[in-house]
């Protein structure tokens, strides 16, 4: 099991400054969580978020757990919210996650957010950073794969690929525009 792995490494203690960065972290990552959608802000006091944030925010909880700064019981009851939400939120076309989402709601805002292609397209590098996390929180917390699995399997992740190269894709004046995305 790899939780239990990693508590068994003795942790190297943090410097004082080390120790400020982190609670300071902490306090921001707290602050802009939303317990109702297991969503956190994109920027404070700004309710919205994209697949990169989101990616952000899993990647700060389990970075609070291994510095011992958060309860693994904790970790499962916010992550558990976070893939609870992924999984139930509107898709854009029910394809992709749409770029944006409201942290206080969990459904698509931006523009179009109210329409019948629940937004206005998807950020492939957005989805493949959360893919990443994804992978490290099954890893971590095998017990929340059958959570990660039934949210990727919701996705077409081939719409977002085209010859081997990321393509990202947004909605204008009712036409899909897709734009090559990385490298």
């Amino acid at each position: 099991h790899q939780s239990e792995a990693l508590k068994e490494i003795a942790p190297i203690p943090l410097s004082r400054n080390e120790l400020l960065l982190a609670k300071k972290a902490e306090y921001y990552i707290q602050r802009n969580f939303h317990k109702e959608t297991g969503l956190w802000n994109s920027v404070q006091g700004y309710s919205h978020t994209t697949m990169w944030d989101v990616a952000s925010g899993i990647a700060a909880t389990l970075a609070l757990e291994a510095l011992g700064m958060k309860e693994t019981e904790q970790v499962h009851h916010e992550l558990e919210k976070t893939l609870s939400t992924l999984s139930s939120f509107p898709l854009y076309k029910d394809t992709l996650p749409n770029r944006e989402y409201s942290t206080k709601t969990g459904f698509p805002s931006g523009r179009l957010s109210e329409t019948k292609s629940n937004g206005n397209g998807w950020s492939a590098l957005d989805i493949g950073r959360l893919l990443i996390w994804l992978k490290i929180l099954e890893q971590q917390h095998p017990e929340l794969s059958p959570s990660v699995q039934k949210i990727v399997t919701q996705w077409d992740l081939s719409r977002a690929v085209h010859n081997g190269t990321l393509y990202g894709a947004k909605l204008h004046k009712n036409r899909e525009h897709y734009r090559q995305e990385g490298r």
